[in-house]
């Protein structure tokens, strides 16, 4: 959705209007909205520039333009956990 804002001309977006965008586009609202944050933060897909401004860095752009390749879906998925004690 970073790509799309930015070139929609707004290069620099926050929560408010990841999660108003995602829920135009998907229509159904956000559940997962701080933890994908903090994951694309971490992945360095985008990165902060002010408290709640964030914007799109050259890898989000890459993994994006590439259409989020096998090794990038994989990474991206939680693991699931089993219960070994019965």
């Amino acid at each position: 959705m970073a790509v799309y804002l930015e070139q929609q001309g707004s290069p620099v977006f926050s929560k408010t209007q990841y999660r108003e965008y995602f829920k135009e586009v998907r229509h159904k609202p956000s559940t997962n909205a701080p933890s994908d944050f903090q994951w694309a933060l971490d992945a360095n897909w985008i990165s902060r520039i002010a408290d709640d401004e964030y914007k799109i860095t050259a890898i989000g752009k890459k993994v994006v333009s590439e259409k989020f390749p096998n090794t990038v879906k994989g990474s991206t998925r939680r693991k699931k956990t089993t219960n070994l004690e019965g």
